[in-house]
C-alpha cells in the first residue's frame, strides 16, 4: 500500500505567514517575534536601569558604561548574546 497518498502538501513559510487578508494563514513568523522581545529587554536596560535585571546585566557586562556601548565581553551567556544581537532594534527606536 502506498502511503504518499496520505501525506499532506505543506505550503511555503512564506504563505503561512502572510497575513490573511493576503491569503495566507497568519501565523507570526517566531524569528522575528524573538527579536522583538530581546529588544524589549534591552530597552528597559535603558529605561529601567535600576531593575534588579538591568542590575545584573549592568555589573556583569557593562560596569562602566550603557547597554548601547556595551560590548559582547568575554564568555558571554547565551541570553547576554541575543540580546546584543537585537540591540540594533533598540538603536533603531533611541534616537
Amino acid at each position: 500500500m502506498c502511503y504518499y497518498k496520505f501525506i499532506p502538501h505543506w505550503m511555503s513559510w512564506e504563505k503561512l505567514v502572510a497575513p490573511k487578508i493576503h491569503g495566507g494563514m497568519g501565523f507570526k513568523d517566531l524569528s522575528v517575534f524573538n527579536l522583538a522581545m530581546l529588544g524589549k529587554q534591552g530597552w528597559k536596560f535603558i529605561t529601567e536601569p535600576e531593575s534588579l535585571v538591568a542590575r545584573i546585566f549592568r555589573a556583569r557586562y557593562f560596569p562602566s558604561g550603557t547597554f548601547l556601548t556595551a560590548h559582547i565581553g568575554h564568555n558571554p551567556s547565551y541570553v547576554w548574546r541575543s540580546i546584543m544581537r537585537a540591540r540594533f532594534i533598540v538603536r533603531g527606536g533611541a534616537k
